[in-house]
């Protein structure tokens, strides 16, 4: 009786069933994390607006006196106000991330980052966010490839 020798090395046919199989995984992954970066940055951005909305407020505690708008000047001054909000913040804002303090048609503030470059997924994921925090003051609009995010200051 003769022994038969097997061979211990993977068939070419299995090795090639592997790489397919580990391909489709990883195409799944791509299409379950691969928005993830831009809710992250999404949320990133909101956060950096909180942030403002918090900076604004202290810069008016520690500049109201009585009969005095401590925003005087600062309302519809871009450089200004992005300049008063970077001396309260711990980080400066990004340069595409310049605040602005406007008054809406109710007379109250609002702070916004206007015009920062947003792609659209970037666009999509900050609308869901806007979306899902309205009742906080958020609102947002998409232009092209800029996106303009504003929260009610009070």
């Amino acid at each position: 009786m003769s022994k038969a020798r097997r061979s211990k090395a993977f068939s070419l046919a299995e090795i090639l069933s592997v790489c397919v199989i580990l391909g489709i995984l990883a195409g799944c992954m791509m299409l379950v994390f691969g928005g993830a970066d831009d809710k992250a940055r999404a949320t990133k951005i909101a956060a950096d607006l909180d942030s403002i909305k918090q900076a604004a407020l202290s810069y008016e505690s520690q500049h109201r006196t009585r009969n005095n708008d401590p925003f005087e000047g600062l309302v519809d001054n871009e450089s200004a106000f992005t300049n008063a909000v970077n001396r309260i913040l711990e980080n400066p804002l990004p340069a595409d991330r310049r605040a602005t303090l406007t008054r809406n048609s109710d007379n109250r503030l609002v702070v916004a980052f206007e015009d920062f470059e947003a792609d659209s997924r970037l666009a999509g994921a900050l609308n869901n966010f806007v979306g899902q925090h309205r009742d906080a003051g958020y609102d947002g609009k998409a232009s092209g490839g800029d996106y303009t995010l504003t929260l009610l200051l009070k």
